[in-house]
């Protein structure tokens, strides 16, 4: 599974996006926790895995959000993290 295949869901994700239906990579959701929110896929071939997190970021302009995604080697990027 490379996490690159699902780079536009991933910005779609951080942009606010709240639903997917792209068959074409397997299936895509969205799991809501309390407090945050993580992109899970299941690809056509392979297992299940949970791809970014979010979290919800109040700003004088509504919600911004924050969160990680991991690339394929296991690292996490920050997305809207102010570098952290």
């Amino acid at each position: 599974m490379d996490a690159y295949h699902y780079r536009e869901e991933i910005i779609e994700f951080f942009k606010g996006k709240d639903y997917y239906d792209n068959y074409s990579k397997g299936h895509i959701w969205i799991c809501r926790h309390e407090g945050f929110d993580t992109l899970t896929v299941e690809p056509l071939v392979g297992g299940q895995y949970e791809i970014a997190v979010r979290i919800p970021q109040q700003t004088p302009d509504g919600i911004m959000w924050v969160g990680y995604w991991c690339n394929p080697n296991g690292y996490f990027h920050g997305v809207n993290t102010g570098g952290h």
